[in-house]
């Protein structure tokens, strides 16, 4: 395609849109880390924040690093194998450590800023999986990374009928063609990366409301970064920028609206449309990882669908009460 580059025959050297997007990728990682650092100590001398969630929080992370590990890696019965436990324990607690971070130090402001933020999340933080509006949040993350795939596959369309230059097409991590035990060890890892997602959206939110102490000049910003974020280095920033724009404000519309869960719900869902090789073509040797995902989606929904009833009847008669 016409992305393709001879990377074998001449020295890469990335573009200066991919250079600054690698600088402003790393910019937001130090902000994550530096600034969590910095709100979790005044939260915690202050004696606000959820510890006892955050711990929650970090547990399950840490469990699903476990699952990873265990089923995904290459284990070796030799030296070599610790030497890949200690790698995975730092891994796992840096990730688990962070998450713990960044909850302490937004959640007392989010609570007090933005309180139907967390209301779902808190539920089910405490265990309780079958509450409804957790049923409701996760069904609307549902929709929301539907409808955000939708508009990242309309840009290829788009692109077409403008004469822009061709994207190169999104292919997900080729390790999930391995089968099943790639499959195993992706899932968990994926549920890992939609949560750090979207603790991270909503702590760059408190951060830049914070520093501009105005919440509609705090939202115009998350925009525009988390845009110029994946735009940089893209063959038509222009095009790209405006469809990306579009799904992050509505992301954010649903952060504010509705809270962190379906947010991450939303992630999840997206990572699940594009990474699995979803296809049509039953015949192709790799049909069967692609409906795994698929079904692993649908279970998603139904559940989220069953939860949201509050123990109503799915296929009840509505009276005239009701």
């Amino acid at each position: 395609g016409p992305w393709t580059r001879p990377r074998r025959m001449v020295a890469y050297t990335p573009s200066p849109g991919e250079q600054a997007g690698n600088i402003l990728a790393a910019a937001i990682l130090v902000a994550l880390i530096v600034g969590g650092a910095f709100f979790a100590r005044r939260n915690l001398r202050m004696g606000r924040g959820d510890r006892r969630g955050a711990a929650r929080l970090a547990y399950v992370v840490f469990a699903l690093t476990v699952v990873m590990w265990v089923v995904g890696e290459s284990h070796v019965a030799t030296l070599w194998e610790l030497w890949l436990f200690v790698m995975f324990v730092s891994w796992a607690l840096f990730i688990s450590g962070l998450l713990w971070l960044l909850y302490i130090s937004l959640e007392p402001f989010v609570r007090r800023r933005w309180p139907g933020a967390l209301i779902s999340w808190s539920r089910l933080l405490s265990g309780n999986v079958g509450d409804p509006l957790v049923g409701r949040d996760v069904l609307i993350g549902c929709v929301l990374g539907v409808v955000q795939v939708l508009l990242f596959y309309l840009i290829y369309e788009v692109a077409s009928w403008v004469g822009v230059p061709q994207e190169q097409p999104f292919v997900g991590p080729l390790r999930l063609l391995l089968g099943a035990r790639a499959v195993v060890a992706f899932a968990p890892w994926l549920v890992v990366v939609s949560v750090f997602w979207g603790l991270g959206m909503l702590f760059i939110l408190f951060l830049l409301r914070v520093l501009l102490r105005n919440e509609w000049a705090a939202a115009v910003l998350f925009v525009l970064i988390l845009t110029a974020f994946d735009t940089l280095g893209r063959e038509s920033p222009l095009l790209f920028g405006i469809f990306d724009a579009l799904g992050w404000g509505v992301a954010l519309f649903v952060l504010l609206r509705f809270g962190l869960v379906p947010v991450a719900a939303s992630i999840l869902v997206a990572i699940f449309l594009q990474w699995f090789p979803i296809t049509a073509q039953l015949s192709a040797w790799y049909s069967g990882i692609g409906l795994t995902g698929l079904f692993l989606l649908l279970g998603l929904t139904a559940y989220a669908f069953y939860t949201s009833l509050g123990g109503q009847p799915v296929f009840g008669r509505v009276s005239v009460e009701d």
